[in-house]
């Protein structure tokens, strides 16, 4: 994985393409399968404390893959809480942990998660619950999946469940993940698109919730990077308390938009979010902090 700085040795070939099968990977399932995770708990399982976690795995699993689960996730735990400004808020504690199930092999997976063939993880937001399962090669499960995974349940207690726009739900997810390496990988699609004339306005972004199911896989693509870059730019453009003051606002009754303009005041208008603005300050930042923009700098002009 490329550590910060290492922009230029990213290897993009394929990356472009993968960022929409990344992201549908992590879906929840059945409601059916989520109400009988907590049954089976009891029986069938190993169980492994940690200070954040009850981490329940199947019998015969290495130990070794065990600690390490428990490492990373501690680990991502106090990095995303840190860059959500949640740090405070004390989440996953004592009878509040974060349950995480890892099934013998995928077809056990399968069998009780009942969720797409595909798919490497899943969350149950309203459960508290990750569920995946062992992998020999597991730096994707550990680099993306547990990250990503734990990043929707945490900002989904931070809101106390409040709906927001998908983009703003995945776009924290993915922002989240090791070393930064969807950032970078945003950053060429974006960059990309934005020299192609196809750049999605914020507004059009903000709407697209049932119907970002139907796009192209370009489009899609170019959604979620968008996504991922937006959350960016919220998180290192402004201190770290307006973000929480946001869930913090929609936590406590306000809805994502008023929510949205009573923490990042420069961007409300009469009332409502100023759109303008907010497109030009995001193109601004993305022309500052993508490497990849000189690149197509010629075919940008902006």
């Amino acid at each position: 994985m490329a550590r910060t700085g290492e922009i230029a040795r990213i290897d993009l070939r394929g990356l472009r393409t993968i960022l929409l099968v990344s992201c549908v990977l992590f879906w929840g399932f059945s409601g059916q399968a989520m109400a009988r995770s907590r049954a089976i708990a009891t029986s069938g399982w190993s169980l492994f404390k940690a200070t954040h976690f009850n981490i329940y795995y199947r019998p015969g699993i290495d130990k070794a893959f065990i600690y390490k689960m428990k490492r990373y996730a501690e680990s991502y735990y106090r990095k995303i809480v840190q860059d959500l400004g949640l740090i405070r808020a004390n989440y996953w504690v004592w009878d509040e942990r974060c349950d995480i199930y890892i099934y013998a092999n995928k077809e056990d997976y399968l069998d009780h998660v009942k969720t797409q063939e595909w798919s490497e993880g899943a969350a149950a937001v309203g459960q508290r619950e990750i569920h995946c399962y062992y992998l020999a090669d597991d730096e994707h499960l550990f680099a993306t999946v547990l990250p990503h995974e734990m990043t929707h349940l945490l900002f989904y207690e931070a809101r106390q469940g409040k709906p927001v726009p998908h983009c703003i739900d995945e776009g924290v997810a993915m922002r989240e993940e090791k070393d930064r390496k969807r950032v970078y990988v945003s950053q060429y699609v974006v960059a990309k698109a934005f020299s192609e004339n196809k750049y999605i306005p914020l507004e059009r972004l903000f709407d697209w919730n049932s119907q970002y199911m139907k796009m192209d896989k370009d489009t899609a693509n170019l959604f979620y990077a968008e996504s991922c870059l937006f959350i960016d730019f919220l998180l290192t453009r402004f201190p770290k308390n307006y973000f929480s003051t946001f869930c913090w606002r929609m936590k406590t009754g306000n809805d994502f938009y008023k929510a949205f303009r009573l923490s990042y005041p420069r961007y409300t208008a009469y009332g409502k979010i100023d759109m303008d603005k907010l497109n030009k300050e995001f193109i601004d930042y993305m022309m500052e902090t993508n490497y990849y923009w000189n690149a197509f700098k010629k075919q940008v002009g902006y």
